[in-house]
């Protein structure tokens, strides 16, 4: 998640951390000697402190979906749709060198995300071309062969980060066929599919036709939710450190020297983890509820933290 870079690091990285949050300041552990501590899998303690940082971010993220699903119902997919059909009195455009095809757009949500699953060509053209699917400043090429007349499907299985994305084909004649959108789903107003000239917008398909699917993406709740997750992911890195300690005999180069109290450790770092990450829970409500509703009902739950 580009959104977690430099989230955490450590003093003399001579990176700011986006938190605020250095590990060194971690209370119970010596990061001066982790070049001792690392294993022969790291190449020196620096790589083992980065590592441990980025599997204290997955395991935050991961976490902070557990506690978002009991609460909230967080859709996976939106609908699925069909983007333009072919005419049933086939005829063909003319061969030119433009981009034709078309452009996908799906409103501005904060968590709904295009998946485009394949597409299908027809045109009256033979020979090697590329189906290209432009994503922002991110183009991808899809190689197909086309048998003049002959319907072709091109596997794409790509999860787009913007919110409008282009597909097309250069200097194919393409067939005649209506851009409009059929749906598979229960709703569609989230999603419009329109023809694309290379230029412009068209009612014109130019002989592409898309299966896609509307998606809700749940990275994008965490990089929301990063702000309010800084101390938790710092006690995560230290039950990994701590974890480390326990599985290797270089645990005496820690600043707490015996087993049993690097075990104490664990468990005040563990401890520390779940108050944050209940604190965490607590604000959910509240931010969720200013969401987009396409991917997120929350409306009959609540957070209850009860005490024995």
């Amino acid at each position: 998640m580009a959104c977690f870079d430099d989230f955490l690091t450590y003093r003399g990285s001579d990176i700011t951390p986006t938190s605020g949050l250095y590990v060194n300041d971690l209370y119970g552990v010596n990061l001066n000697k982790m070049d001792a501590v690392a294993n022969t899998d790291y190449a020196d303690g620096i790589e083992f402190i980065t590592s441990k940082i980025g599997m204290a971010i997955v395991y935050v993220s991961t976490e902070l979906k557990r506690y978002v699903m009991p609460y909230f119902k967080l859709n996976s997919v939106i609908g699925h749709y069909k983007g333009g059909r072919f005419d049933k009195d086939l005829q063909y455009h003319t061969a030119v060198a433009a981009d034709r095809g078309l452009r996908i757009d799906i409103k501005e949500t904060t968590l709904s995300q295009i998946l485009i699953n394949r597409v299908t060509i027809l045109a009256d053209s033979t020979g090697n071309f590329n189906v290209v699917v432009k994503d922002g400043d991110n183009t991808t090429n899809y190689p197909v062969t086309l048998v003049a007349k002959t319907e072709q499907d091109v596997e794409i299985n790509q999860y787009c980060n913007r919110k409008r994305v282009f597909i097309t084909v250069n200097n194919i004649a393409g067939s005649k066929g209506s851009a409009n959108m059929s749906c598979c789903g229960e709703d569609y107003n989230i999603l419009s599919v329109t023809g694309w000239t290379g230029s412009g917008v068209s009612s014109h398909h130019h002989g592409i036709i898309a299966d896609v699917s509307v998606i809700c993406n749940p990275i994008d709740l965490f990089c929301l939710m990063k702000d309010y997750l800084a101390f938790a992911t710092l006690y995560r890195f230290g039950i990994e450190i701590a974890n480390e300690a326990l599985e290797t005999d270089r645990f005496n180069y820690f600043t707490l020297v015996t087993r049993d109290d690097i075990k104490d450790l664990r468990e005040s770092y563990m401890e520390d983890y779940e108050k944050e990450m209940k604190a965490v829970a607590r604000t959910m409500p509240v931010l969720l509820r200013k969401l987009d509703d396409w991917c997120i009902d929350c409306s009959q739950n609540k957070y209850v933290e009860k005490t024995p």
